[in-house]
C-alpha cells in the first residue's frame, strides 16, 4: 500500500462542495523535527484510535470490503465533520461513532446525525433499564416486609472452572457470569458442556484468578474486565455479562 497516494475526498459544505486533500505522512520514514506536527494527547486517547483501527480492519476483512482500511482511517469523513478518523477518534464521541458504524456494518461515511440517533437511543435504553432495576428493588423490599420471606439474592459474579476428560474429550474451561444463585451457573454449564462436565465444575462466588485453570486460560485484559464488573454485578447493564473460555481436545 502506498500511503502517499490516498485519493482526495469531497466533503459537502454549506454553500459548495469543498475538496479536502489529506496530508498523509509515511509512518516508516524518520521523524522530522521541523516538519512533523506535535500532538499532545493521552494514553486513553491513543487507545481509542487503536481500537477504531482494529475494528476497521476486522470489519473490512470480515465483509470482504475492497477498500483499504488504512485509507479509511486517514481520509476525511462526514462522520467526523470532515476530519480523518486518526485525528477525530482521539475523542470519545467519535470513537463511539466508529465502533457503532463498524459493529453494525453501516455505511462507510454516514452523516453523524444518523449515528448519534442510534447512540442516543442506546443511552435512553440504559436509563430505562436502570429505572426498571431500581423499581424492582423497591418492590422486592416491600414484598419481603409483607410476607416475611427472604427475597431472591442480589445478582453476583460467579466463576467456574472445569477440568474434565473421558474417552472422547479432554476439556479445560473457565466461565464467569452474573447470577443470583450458583444453581444458575450450573445450568448454564450443563447447557454448554453437558451434564458430565458440569458436574465436576468448581463454582465460586467472585473471581479467583490464582486457580490453575484461570491462570492458564484467562488473559490479563479479560481478567481486568471481570474485576471491574464484579463490584457492580447488581447493575442492570451487566445482566448479560458472560465470559467463557475453553480449551478442548476431541479424541
Amino acid at each position: 500500500m502506498d500511503l502517499m497516494t490516498i485519493a482526495p475526498q469531497t466533503i459537502p459544505g454549506n454553500a459548495a462542495s469543498i475538496e479536502v486533500k489529506p496530508i498523509v505522512l509515511d509512518p516508516l520514514a524518520e521523524d522530522c523535527p521541523y516538519g512533523d506536527t506535535a500532538i499532545i494527547t493521552t494514553r486513553r486517547a491513543i487507545t481509542r484510535v487503536a481500537l477504531v483501527a482494529v475494528e476497521t480492519g476486522g470489519r473490512f476483512q470480515r465483509e470482504g470490503i475492497e477498500h483499504d482500511p488504512m485509507s479509511w482511517m486517514l481520509a476525511p469523513r462526514r462522520l467526523f465533520d470532515g476530519r480523518a478518523a486518526i485525528d477525530a477518534c482521539l475523542e470519545r464521541e467519535h470513537c463511539l461513532r466508529s465502533i457503532l458504524v463498524h459493529g453494525l456494518s453501516l455505511g462507510l461515511d454516514l452523516a453523524p446525525t444518523a449515528v448519534d440517533t442510534l447512540l442516543s437511543d442506546d443511552e435512553e435504553d440504559k436509563r430505562r433499564r436502570s429505572r426498571q432495576y431500581m423499581s424492582s428493588k423497591r418492590k422486592a423490599g416491600k414484598k419481603r416486609n409483607r410476607s416475611g420471606h427472604r427475597p431472591l439474592a442480589a445478582p453476583r459474579l460467579f466463576t467456574a472452572t472445569i477440568i474434565y476428560s473421558d474417552r472422547n474429550l479432554m476439556l479445560q474451561a473457565f466461565h464467569a457470569s452474573i447470577a443470583h444463585e450458583p444453581s444458575e451457573i450450573s445450568a448454564r454449564l450443563c447447557e454448554r458442556f453437558g451434564h458430565s462436565a458440569a458436574n465436576v465444575a468448581d463454582i465460586r462466588e467472585g473471581f479467583h484468578q490464582s486457580t490453575p485453570v484461570a491462570m492458564a486460560l484467562v488473559q490479563e485484559p479479560v481478567a481486568e474486565l471481570i474485576r471491574r464488573v464484579a463490584p457492580e454485578a447488581d447493575h442492570p447493564l451487566h445482566n448479560d455479562f458472560a465470559v467463557t473460555i475453553e480449551q478442548r481436545i476431541d479424541v
